[in-house]
């Protein structure tokens, strides 16, 4: 039952959930108020009531403990006879009997004795205030009568009971209309609930609605569509920043996304363009066989560029996808940057320039990834380093990271272009112009090595002095 009931309110709308719910509680509040204004009403006429009759037993008491020399059956009759008689009309409808300890009757209101009812309950009243020896009072409330019934002593020790009722018929009617009063008063409420909660429901899923206006809006051309989050209650602010984050995530992935395609087709254009053209040429007119070894070495070193760029691609594809499994090794991190620059040390020459390396430190990290990406640093500062310059290779270590910074005396980098580098295919305009024949992917690649080894990489530079890279490795006691 209770599975079939929450699936019943599950096919309800929010807005209907928050009208229904806001109107049920309106209403039962509304009730709440009513039956206490009722019992407040009804307790507060019973309160009067047996006021009124208290006050009637304490004078017709005060009467008979007067000295018999007063004379008081006067007073007497115009209490209990003429008085009532008097108010048999008014809101204050009641009657007075005097009994002797006999229980036979001294003085009544005239009519007392057709209230059936009363006396029945009142000889019962009686019984036990004859039967008892202590003086206390009798009160009942039954078929609109209010009763009361005492046992008096006057000033010469003689016994007397007083009964006293009081008829409430007229308040019964009163509390009747008051009812039918509360009742119109909680329908018109639970209508006025009712109209107001749909309302307010409206009213308060407005902002989401506002939502599905703009994912309507957005397309692949519309990307730039945004939610004012100052507009919206404060429960759905960070709802509407998240949804503006969430764009401006799609946005930037779409645009590199976009920019990639363009890349791509751009730097696979230019080599199949090549090879195109070489082979169209070579079977132009019939050509010597040193001729046909030529273009075949030549289309080999295209088709080489095409394959590194595809291992590449691939190779930050998985990266991306977290499909590369890490083999962490600890290794003497001066020694394998001696290997590499040992290696290099031949394109260095060419252009007249030293490596050195300073420092020393063990890291815990993938060797093939961490060779790959240092091979990919220095060649970039022989690159666009000047001749007959130094570049050097520092290594730091402290408590929970191992920095290598790699620095050079190059061209340097203009800060319009630092915050793209690490894009795929992104070359600066200087880079172009030094037709290094790269593939622009080697700080993409690196900036993927650091990410998976849970590093940084980092490029300060300052155009026409140099360039610092600088590589941050994580300790094995500081990785989570």
């Amino acid at each position: 039952m209770p599975k079939l009931s929450a699936d019943f309110l599950q096919k309800w709308s929010i807005r209907s959930r928050l009208a229904i719910t806001h109107a049920i509680v309106t209403i039962l509040i509304l009730l709440v108020v009513t039956l206490f204004m009722y019992w407040a009403l009804l307790n507060s006429l019973q309160k009067e009531n047996y006021q009124f009759l208290s006050n009637e037993i304490k004078i017709i008491q005060g009467l008979l403990q007067k000295s018999t020399a007063e004379n008081p059956l006067d007073k007497l009759k115009q209490e209990i006879i003429w008085e009532p008689t008097i108010l048999q009309h008014t809101h204050y409808r009641y009657y007075c009997r005097l009994l002797n300890s006999s229980g036979n009757v001294i003085m009544e209101t005239p009519g007392i004795n057709t209230l059936t009812r009363a006396n029945n309950l009142l000889s019962l009243a009686n019984t036990r205030l004859l039967q008892s020896n202590q003086n206390y009072t009798w009160k009942a409330t039954r078929y609109h009568y209010y009763l009361m019934a005492t046992k008096i002593k006057n000033d010469t020790g003689e016994d007397y009971i007083l009964q006293v009722i009081l008829f409430s018929k007229q308040q019964v009617g009163l509390l009747r209309d008051y009812q039918r009063a509360l009742v119109i008063v909680l329908i018109l409420g639970g209508l006025l609930a009712a109209l107001t909660s749909a309302f307010i429901a409206r009213e308060s899923i407005a902002p989401l609605q506002k939502i599905l206006e703009t994912t309507r809006l957005i397309s692949t051309k519309k990307l730039h569509q945004r939610i004012d989050p100052t507009a919206w209650p404060k429960e759905l602010t960070l709802l509407a920043i998240s949804f503006n984050e969430m764009l401006d995530r799609i946005q930037r992935g779409y645009e590199q996304l976009t920019q990639f395609s363009e890349d791509l087709a751009h730097e696979l254009r230019t080599p199949i363009n090549n090879l195109m053209l070489t082979t169209e040429i070579a079977l132009s007119q019939p050509r010597s066989i040193t001729y046909y070894q030529n273009i075949l070495t030549s289309n080999l070193e295209e088709y080489n560029n095409l394959s590194r760029m595809i291992n590449n691609m691939l190779f930050l594809a998985r990266s991306d996808n977290d499909q590369i499994k890490l083999q962490y090794t600890q290794f003497d991190a001066r020694q394998i940057l001696f290997n590499i620059c040992e290696f290099l040390e031949i394109i260095a020459q060419e252009k007249n320039m030293q490596l050195s390396i300073e420092g020393q430190a063990i890291i815990s990290a993938d060797l093939s990834l961490f060779k790959q990406v240092i091979n990919n640093i220095i060649i970039n500062a022989i690159y666009y380093s000047h001749p007959d310059s130094l570049i050097k290779i520092i290594i730091q270590q402290n408590q929970y990271q191992t920095i290598i910074n790699v620095q050079d005396s190059g061209i340097g980098i203009a800060p319009a272009h630092l915050a793209k580098i690490f894009d795929r295919f992104y070359r600066t305009d200087a880079a172009r112009a030094q037709n290094t024949g790269g593939t622009g992917l080697g700080l993409a690649i690196a900036k993927s090595i650091m990410n998976l080894h849970h590093g940084s990489i980092e490029v300060i530079s300052k155009l026409y002095q140099g360039t610092t890279v600088r590589l941050s490795f994580p300790n094995s006691n500081s990785i989570d």
